[in-house]
């Protein structure tokens, strides 16, 4: 049985990893190629118009959006500036995925990966990794993107990157999920949980108790369900993520009726 994603809506706010690259990143690293031949008033004008479309991304022009980066994109390119082009495919990867249009995602994601890997930027490797899971798994590729998942998790393990690697963890596991390897999955979201206690942070904590429950109720074990969806609730409440709690609320409904019907 393949797993129903219609109730992971409040999921998809936390699965993400910040690649710590700010717009300044770009000017940052220079190759001494590129500090000697480099525009720097070409530069400049790539880094504004990355901003703009930053800009037009935070507020859903997405069509715009693609327009501006595209052309930061060529830009970059024949500046020689490698670390530019790598953002850019990855902010052009994440339009791609708003516009539901997976496969261009998918590839700039690659074209990023391989940037990263010749730059030996590990941690972004690692990031890009992960999203081409999420790219995979959004095309029901459950197999493919519980491999990528898996390169990422052992990268940001290597890294010592806790957060990142409950990120992917939770990834993983809605991969099995997916694939309908739910006691996989729930080993997935307990090992992330282990590596929250220490983060202190409520609202991807709360994600994960969510994600345990909702195994255990693919599991049919309601009550071990519940327990977890009440302390899922308890942290949403705490940090006032309003649809969330709605959500939560609708699962406890949802396994309370399952309870008394077992009862």
């Amino acid at each position: 049985m393949k797993f129903n994603f219609k109730h992971l809506s409040l999921i998809p706010l936390t699965l993400l990893i910040a690649l710590g690259t700010p717009v300044s990143a770009i000017t940052s690293v220079k190759t001494p190629v590129i500090q000697a031949q480099v525009d720097d008033s070409k530069l400049e004008a790539a880094i504004q118009l990355y901003e703009q479309g930053l800009e037009q991304y935070k507020q859903q022009q997405f069509s715009q959006a693609l327009q501006t980066f595209t052309q930061v994109l060529g830009m970059m390119q024949k500046l020689g500036h490698s670390r530019g082009e790598m953002l850019t495919l990855y902010r052009l990867a994440m339009i791609y995925e708003n516009l539901q249009n997976y496969p261009q995602a998918q590839i700039a994601y690659e074209k990023a990966l391989l940037i990263s890997r010749k730059l030996n930027d590990r941690f972004n490797e690692a990031a890009y990794l992960d999203y081409l899971g999420v790219v995979y798994k959004n095309q029901k590729n459950y197999t493919q993107a519980v491999d990528y998942h898996q390169q990422s998790l052992a990268l940001f393990r290597q890294l010592k990157a806790p957060r990142s690697e409950a990120i992917v963890l939770r990834n993983l596991g809605l991969a099995y999920l997916g694939q309908g390897g739910y006691e996989q999955a729930l080993n997935s979201f307990q090992t992330a949980l282990k590596l929250e206690e220490s983060l202190n942070q409520p609202r991807t904590k709360a994600v994960t108790y969510y994600m345990i429950g909702l195994t255990y109720s693919y599991l049919n074990r309601q009550q071990k369900a519940m327990d977890f969806y009440q302390q899922a609730l308890s942290l949403f409440r705490e940090v006032g993520d309003v649809e969330a709690i709605e959500q939560t609320l609708r699962q406890i409904r949802e396994v309370q009726q399952a309870l008394s019907q077992v009862g």
